[in-house]
């Protein structure tokens, strides 16, 4: 209990994380919300009206009500967040607002971060202040665009929604964390600027000056895949990041430090730390040097866009270096714990937030284990620094390891070697590049100096992930864990970590009856995997992907070329692996043969799947072959391809349940047949409206 006496903001940070994770899975009401928190209240009263005898007796009351008190908090944050969203109707709206990022280049459209200002709407302008996402469609000639300039333009609001797969990535989460709930897409004519432009607020101000940094970074001329490393590692930008390297590093370990965020912080920290201890000597020294530091992080927050990984970091470290001024070194923890408390706080969704996670993470692991690692071998100086490295990549793996198989299905096994090479040529490449950045402007030569060195790094660092990669076993691959067992792997985490600080071994008992938990899940999770049963049509862009999952069987239907597969296997990654899938056999439509499978039988556009049948329509000429006079019975009826046949035609030729409209029909193909399907009151299923469908069997 001495350690949390001395961290008390542990105390409260778990219990407001416990209320935030609650209220995510259960949905709980305002009423009894309000009731837990009104009883944490009660309960203080009642215990400060006791006499000193059973105030003694009844000492964990107010633990108790600390506890329920912060979990009501965290789950009415949450509760508050979530349905504190503007409301905007489907029709054409006209918008003024603020471009705040960088435009981003695609194929066809620029995208654009809005903050609106005003709404046209009702025959008037209303204020309304609201992020959206914007597809600005690309014309010829390109019109420049900045961050702070002020555009006017008309638009469809339409909500960030899911496509509604199975296992999916929460995209409407992610963009919900930054605020952002709605998307546009503007004609290039149903837009103009406007001569009025905020290009002095804080985030213009930082966006302009990053884009004009990374234009300093192309005049050294680099090569294309280490401008991109350059800019993702320096100034978080990573648009220009290849296919190639995001692979490379990805398999190597070494994804971390092209996501600028806590270890770039972490290193500019560590860097100043370290130059400045000189002024430690002197009276107020300490006072100074940690002002400089503070004024330093502040400034990389500023070159980086402002960007919320990066803030983040920053307050992380900032309440850090403020707790050393005050020589509470021990406290650590809690300088943590209070940082993220005050970010929670502010936005419960953080939590949720991929960045966030890892950060507070890393650096807890880091900050517990690595002394406990590091002191079970004593080594020469020169070993022992490679030792300490080493202990650090290892304390670091202990607490993200989970979070990265689960988001990423893979594990770098190399990954101690891969830091050796990575993280200190991250921190030459960061202060080269901020000196280079200073300095170029006064001393062009000097500048060109420190250019070639930053291309030589970088080079070097690409270099040497590529060679990571391509070792024997350096990285496992289709990995998954369940959500309930990285629970249950945290759990175990913190039991042996209150056993190393309390010595008491019950918490080691808990944390190995954890263990054998654990293990019995992967055991009941392996086991249901044979009765496993299921149809899924997915709702994949321009696609039409038939999915049949029976005990070991993956079987894959598809439309479309061989290129295709790598497409769907962006979207079902996930959901196989969490099937217990690494595979699967695929079929391509409609140019199934009839054959006899041990799951299916196939013939031309109709499949049999355990017992159900389905029909795949996608050209009219199928009806041709097909005789009236005997209908065919189904059970599904699946319309792809914006294929043109009535619902007359296909009563005269089906008997069926339900039509099914996959994601391969245009918009307007969908719409109209969705109405007349309406109409005549048959069942049916849209994929993009609807999400993918999916059918259990017993």
């Amino acid at each position: 209990m001495e350690f949390l006496a001395r961290n008390p903001f542990i105390r409260l940070v778990i219990p407001l994380i416990v209320g935030i994770l609650l209220q995510e899975h259960i949905h709980l009401a305002w009423s009894l919300l309000i009731f837990l928190f009104l009883f944490s209240f009660f309960l203080f009263g009642i215990y400060g009206l006791l006499s000193v005898k059973y105030k003694f007796k009844l000492g964990w009351v107010p633990g108790m009500a600390i506890t329920v008190a912060f979990i009501s908090i965290g789950a009415l944050l949450l509760k508050q967040k979530q349905e504190d969203k503007p409301e905007l109707g489907n029709e054409q709206l006209t918008f003024s607002g603020k471009i705040i990022n960088i435009p981003e280049e695609k194929k066809e459209t620029r995208q654009l971060i809005i903050k609106t200002d005003q709404i046209f709407t009702d025959s008037h302008w209303e204020t309304k202040r609201l992020k959206i996402l914007a597809y600005l469609e690309k014309d010829k000639p390109l019109r420049h665009l900045e961050p702070g300039e002020n555009i006017i333009f008309q638009a469809y609001p339409s909500p960030i929604k899911n496509r509604g797969n199975p296992k999916e990535f929460d995209y409407k989460q992610y963009m919900a964390i930054q605020g952002i709930h709605y998307q546009v897409y503007i004609d290039k004519n149903s837009w103009q600027k406007l001569q009025t432009g905020d290009r002095l607020s804080v985030t213009a101000l930082s966006n302009r000056f990053r884009l004009h940094l990374l234009n300093r970074l192309k005049e050294t001329g680099i090569g294309e895949e280490e401008y991109g490393i350059a800019s993702a590692l320096l100034l978080g930008y990573k648009d220009y990041l290849t296919p190639e390297v995001k692979a490379r590093f990805s398999s190597s370990g070494a994804t971390h430090i092209l996501a600028v965020s806590g270890l770039h912080v972490g290193i500019i920290y560590l860097i100043l730390h370290y130059l400045l201890l000189f002024l430690e000597r002197h009276k107020h020294g300490k006072s100074i040097k940690i002002l400089i530091i503070l004024v330093a992080l502040t400034g990389y927050a500023f070159l980086t866009g402002l960007s919320p990984s990066v803030s983040r970091a920053t307050l992380m470290f900032s309440v850090i270096a403020i707790g050393q001024i005050l020589s509470r070194y021990s406290s650590i923890y809690n300088s943590l714990a209070f940082s993220g408390f005050v970010l929670l706080v502010i936005n419960p969704l953080l939590l949720f937030s991929l960045s966030f996670q890892l950060s507070y993470l890393a650096v807890y692991s880091i900050v517990f284990f690595q002394p406990r690692f590091y002191k079970l071998i004593q080594l020469p100086l020169v070993p022992d620094k490679l030792w300490q490295w080493f202990t650090v990549a290892l304390a670091a793996q202990v607490g993200v390891a989970p979070v990265i198989i689960h988001n990423f299905h893979l594990f770098s096994n190399l990954f101690w070697l891969t830091n050796f090479i990575a993280i200190p040529a991250a921190a030459i490449v960061i202060f080269t590049g901020m000196l280079y950045f200073i300095i170029s402007p006064i001393l062009p030569i000097v500048g060109d100096g420190l250019g070639e060195i930053l291309s030589f790094i970088l080079s070097l660092l690409n270099q040497s992930t590529g060679f990571i990669q391509n070792l024997p076993y350096s990285t496992s691959k289709s990995l998954y864990l369940h959500e309930v067992q990285i629970l249950f792997y945290y759990l175990i985490l913190v039991f042996v970590s209150t056993w190393l600080i309390m010595k008491n071994r019950l918490y080691l008992k808990l944390a190995l009856g954890i263990v054998i938990t654990f293990l019995i899940t992967d055991l009941l999770i392996q086991y249901n995997r044979h009765d496993q049963k299921e149809l899924i049509i997915y709702n994949i862009p321009n696609s039409s992907v038939i999915n049949y999952i029976e005990g070991e069987n993956n079987l894959l239907f598809y439309n479309g070329n061989e290129k295709i597969i790598n497409e769907i296997r962006r979207y079902t990654e996930e959901f196989w692996l969490s099937k217990g899938f690494k595979s699967h056999t695929a079929y391509k439509l409609p140019s199934i043969k009839k054959r006899k499978e041990r799951a299916v039988l196939l013939y031309n556009n109709f499949i049999k799947l355990n017992g159900t049948k389905v029909g795949y329509i996608c050209d009219k000429e199928l009806l041709e072959n097909l005789n009236p006079n005997k209908k065919l019975e189904l059970d599904y009826l699946i319309l792809a391809e914006n294929v043109r046949v009535s619902i007359h035609e296909l009563r005269k030729y089906f008997d069926f349940e339900m039509v099914i409209l996959d994601s391969s029909n245009s918009y307007y193909r969908r719409e109209a047949i969705a109405s007349k399907l309406k109409k005549e009151g048959i069942d049916y299923h849209s994929v993009q409206d609807e999400g993918a469908f999916r059918l259990f069997f017993d």
